[in-house]
């Protein structure tokens, strides 16, 4: 606390309480006989008492960062220290290097976070993700364009499907985002895909939802936050991505 020529500042809490004090008292004097603060006095008083509590809140900012970090790193480990789920990761990366060494395209989707997700994880192949090297073909559906004509003209649900149906390929790979695994435009999207030939690979999070049983290769996120559960996709992303220039480009590792 700082000092001025021996003068010490009001804490903050002593400022809150005398307030409150100084409110109470006028109050009390202009009445001859004290009678319970009315409803206008117990809004104020409401709003010290939880300035008061704001103040001293057992949950300081430093606690909510390493809750928050801590609560990221065990979802981290329990993923890593889970045999099953490394080699989920593995074949991922396997079918997305076998779709490129094959001149195939790798097209992905998703809402909202995961959406901005599959933008990334395209513009990393076509742009680059450590070091110089030719494009590979990626593309996340979903442009404004079409977005707000198949909206328009079909429903929102139908946005992936049809893009999927038009640009897709048999012997290209579909990756779909999703935190629940129950977005139905990413699940139209997976069943279009089916059909056309087009493999499927699921980051979800939960019990996996609807997603889980229809994509070749799903990889289930250990959380049931949507925060902790992307944080996971977008470090699968960037992992795959490594393992598959690793393979394709040795000469930039």
């Amino acid at each position: 606390m700082v000092r001025t020529g021996g003068f010490e500042p009001p804490t903050t809490r002593f400022v809150v309480w005398y307030s409150i004090q100084l409110s109470y008292d006028r109050t009390v004097r202009k009445r001859e006989t004290f009678k319970p603060p009315g409803p206008k006095l117990a809004r104020s008083l409401g709003f010290y008492f939880d300035l008061v509590r704001t103040i001293t809140s057992p949950m300081e900012t430093l606690q909510i960062w390493q809750n928050a970090l801590k609560e990221a790193q065990a979802t981290v480990t329990a993923f890593v220290e889970n045999p099953e789920q490394m080699r989920a990761c593995a074949k991922f990366s396997d079918l997305l290097l076998e779709t490129f060494q094959k001149g195939g395209n790798v097209f992905s989707c998703g809402n909202g976070g995961s959406h901005c997700d599959a933008m990334h994880f395209a513009e990393e192949f076509t742009g680059r993700y450590r070091k110089d090297r030719k494009p590979l073909g990626a593309l996340a559906l979903g442009d404004s364009s079409h977005v707000t004509c198949v909206s328009n003209d079909y429903g929102f649900n139908e946005i992936f499907s049809r893009q999927i149906e038009g640009l897709g390929r048999k012997g290209d790979l579909l990756v779909g985002l999703s935190t629940s695994g129950n977005s139905e435009n990413v699940i139209k999207a997976f069943a279009k895909a089916k059909e056309i030939g087009v493999k499927t690979v699921a980051l979800l999070g939960r019990d996996g939802g609807k997603l889980k049983a229809m994509a070749d290769l799903a990889i289930v996120i250990p959380a049931q936050t949507s925060d902790r559960i992307q944080e996971m996709h977008i470090k699968i992303i960037h992992t795959v991505i490594e393992s598959v220039e690793r393979r394709l480009f040795p000469e930039n590792y």
